[in-house]
C-alpha cells in the first residue's frame, strides 16, 4: 500500500476522529512524534528499473495496480472486488478484469469487465460472446473457473469484453466510462431449454422481465437466479395480471421453474391457504420449526434449511393472513396458540424444535411458553438476533413511511443509512419515495395492492409485539446474535432475555441483523444448530 509522508500531509479528517486515526497514522520513519503518514488504499509496486549505485538498487517509478481498499455490498455480503478481479485474471484468457456493481437496490449486480490475452479469444469474443474456441460458452468456463476460488455471491452476473479498459489521465481505472452489460450478457443460470408450450413461453417472459436477463429457459431456478421475496412478488403479480391465475407466493417457492409453474398454471389448482410452509419436508428427525420475522414470510429460512443434517425436516412458519386469506393477528399470545396448534397437526404430542429470527424469536419463544405450560415436551428453542419486545413499545404508533423503510430492510432493499438521507422529507413525500423503491420497473398495478398487504402484515406484528409480555420460561435457549448488531443500552441484544430462561448459550455471528440468515454467515448458524439439534436425539 501506498503511504505518503512530509510536511505536506493533513492533520485529518474534519470532524471524523475514527477515519482520522484508521487513515492518518504514526510516521516511523520520522524523529517528530508528531508526524504522520496518510494511508492512501492505493496498492502500487516499485518497478525495477532504477540504477545500481554503491551498491544498493536506486528505486524506479511506481507503478498503480489498484485499489485495496475498493469494497461494496451487495445483497447484504460485503465484496472485495480487488478479490473477484485477481481471480478472474488467473484465468489463462483473461489480461485485465474490472469488477464493479451496476443497478440499485435488489436490482444491483456484479460486473466484471474483461480483456482477452491474445487476439484468437479476443476476436472470438466479438464474433460471438458465447462461444469459445473449444466450444464451452466462454462465460460458463470463467463462471466455473471462479466457483473454484470464489464463493458463489461473489461470481460475477454479467461478463462485458472490451478491447481496452478506460483510464483517467493519471492511469487510474476510468469505472464511469465502462459499459454497462447489454441483457445477452447477463447470467440464465443454467443450459437453455426452450419452452415448449405457450404457457411455458409466458413465463420464461415473465421471469426474464421480472429478473432482467434476456433469455430464460424452462428449467431455470428463480432463486439461483438472484430471485428474492420482493420480485417473487412482481411473479405472481404478473402471473394473475396476464395469465388470469392466482398463485400464492409460495408457489413459487415450491415450483421455482418456468417449467414447474406451468404445471400449476395449467391445472388452475385452487390453492389452500397454508402456515406451514415445507422447506426441507424429508427426513426421520424431530422437525425444526422457523417462525416468520415481522414481514410475515418464512422465505429468509431457504438457506438455512440447506446448511442442516440430510435427515432433518425443517418448515417454516407463516403469518396468518400472508397469503390474503383472512385478516392477520395482532396477539403473540394467539399467534403462538394457533401456530402451537398448526403443528400438532403435522407432528402430535411428541417434542419439536423451534426457531425464530427477530420477531420469529418472540413468537417462538411464547410457543416454548404454552407448550410447557400444556405439558409438552419442549426440544430446541433458538433465537436469532431477537430484540426483547420492551424496546418495541410505542411501534404501534408508527407512521406509514416509517413502517415502508422497516419492512423495505428487513426484505434487504435498503441499508439503515438511508433513512438519515430522507429524514428531512415530509411523511408522504418518504412513503411516496419508498413505495417508489418498492414498485419500480413494475407495470402491474395489481402489485401494489400486493405490497399494501404485506406492509399490512407488517404493521399488524408491529402492534402485536409493542403489546407483549413475555412471561419467564424455564427451559434453556440457545440465543445468536449477530456481530454487526447495534447495542441496546450498551447492551448486546441476548442481556434481557438471560433473565426469562434456565440457562442460555450464546453465540455471536458474523454480519448484521439482515444478512444472518445469507451466505456465508448462515453456513456458521447451520454448524451450531446441527450440533445443538443432535443432542435431542
Amino acid at each position: 500500500e501506498l503511504y505518503i509522508g512530509g510536511a505536506g500531509v493533513a492533520r485529518g479528517y474534519l470532524n471524523r476522529p475514527e477515519l482520522t486515526a484508521e487513515r492518518f497514522i504514526p510516521d516511523p520513519f520520522s524523529d517528530n512524534p508528531d508526524a504522520r503518514l496518510y494511508r492512501t488504499g492505493d496498492l502500487c509496486r516499485w518497478l525495477p528499473d532504477g540504477n545500481v549505485a554503491k551498491g544498493n538498487i536506486a528505486r524506479g517509478n511506481i507503478e498503480f495496480l489498484g485499489r485495496i481498499d475498493t469494497q461494496i455490498k451487495l445483497r447484504g455480503f460485503r465484496i472485495e472486488l480487488g478479490e473477484v478481479e485477481n481471480a478472474l485474471l488467473a484465468h489463462p484468457d483473461i489480461r485485465e478484469a474490472v469488477v464493479d456493481a451496476r443497478g440499485e437496490g435488489m436490482d444491483k449486480k456484479l460486473v466484471a469487465w474483461l480483456v482477452a490475452r491474445n487476439m484468437d479469444v479476443e476476436n472470438t469474443i466479438m464474433e460471438d460472446r458465447d462461444s469459445a474456441p473449444n466450444g464451452q460458452p466462454i462465460r460458463d468456463g470463467l463462471r466455473t473457473h471462479l466457483r473454484t476460488l470464489l464463493p458463489e455471491w461473489m461470481i460475477p452476473s454479467a461478463f462485458v469484453f472490451v478491447e481496452s479498459l478506460p483510464l483517467t489521465p493519471s492511469g487510474k481505472i476510468e469505472r464511469r466510462a465502462l459499459p454497462d452489460p447489454d441483457a445477452s450478457q447477463l447470467d440464465a443460470g443454467t443450459e437453455y431449454v426452450a419452452p415448449r408450450d405457450p404457457v411455458e413461453k409466458d413465463l420464461c417472459g415473465i421471469f426474464a422481465e421480472v429478473l432482467d436477463i434476456e433469455r430464460i429457459g424452462i428449467h431455470a431456478g428463480f432463486f439461483d437466479l438472484g430471485g428474492h421475496s420482493l420480485l417473487a412478488t412482481r411473479v405472481v403479480s404478473q402471473v394473475r395480471e396476464y395469465l388470469g391465475v392466482e398463485l400464492p407466493l409460495r408457489a413459487l417457492f415450491e415450483h421455482p421453474t418456468p417449467a414447474g409453474l406451468a404445471t400449476m398454471v395449467r391445472t388452475r389448482e385452487t390453492w389452500q391457504a397454508k402456515i406451514l410452509l415445507p422447506l426441507k419436508a424429508s427426513g426421520s428427525k424431530p422437525p425444526l420449526f422457523c417462525v416468520h420475522p415481522m414481514g410475515g414470510g418464512a422465505f429468509c429460512y431457504r438457506e438455512l434449511a440447506s446448511c442442516l443434517d440430510e435427515d432433518q425436516p425443517v418448515y417454516g412458519i407463516q403469518a396468518v393472513g400472508f397469503e390474503g386469506d383472512r385478516d392477520p393477528l395482532t396477539d403473540i399470545e394467539a399467534m403462538a396458540t394457533r401456530y402451537v396448534d398448526e403443528i400438532a397437526t403435522l407432528w402430535p404430542d411428541r417434542p419439536c424444535h423451534l426457531y425464530g429470527w427477530s420477531f420469529g424469536g418472540v413468537v417462538a419463544f411464547e410457543m416454548a411458553r404454552q407448550l410447557q405450560m400444556a405439558g409438552r415436551e419442549s426440544g430446541l428453542l433458538a433465537l436469532a438476533d431477537t430484540t426483547h419486545p420492551l424496546y418495541f413499545e410505542g411501534w404501534e404508533e408508527l407512521g406509514e413511511d416509517e413502517i415502508m423503510f422497516h419492512f423495505l430492510a428487513e426484505m434487504g432493499d435498503v441499508e439503515s443509512a438511508l433513512w438519515q438521507e430522507i429524514a428531512d422529507m415530509a411523511s408522504d413525500e418518504r412513503l411516496a419515495f419508498l413505495r417508489q423503491r418498492l414498485v419500480s420497473g413494475a407495470s402491474s398495478a395489481g402489485l401494489i395492492r400486493e405490497i399494501d398487504h404485506f406492509v399490512g402484515i407488517y404493521r399488524a406484528n408491529a402492534e402485536a409485539l409493542s403489546r407483549y409480555h413475555p412471561i419467564p420460561w424455564g427451559g434453556n435457549m440457545l440465543f445468536l446474535s449477530a456481530k454487526e448488531h447495534q447495542q441496546i443500552d450498551g447492551q448486546s441484544p441476548d442481556f434481557i432475555w438471560r433473565g426469562l430462561a434456565g440457562k442460555m448459550v450464546h453465540h455471536v455471528i458474523p454480519g448484521n441483523h439482515f444478512t444472518l440468515h445469507r451466505e456465508p454467515n448462515v453456513r456458521r448458524i447451520g454448524e451450531i444448530l446441527r450440533v445443538a439439534l443432535n443432542r435431542f436425539i
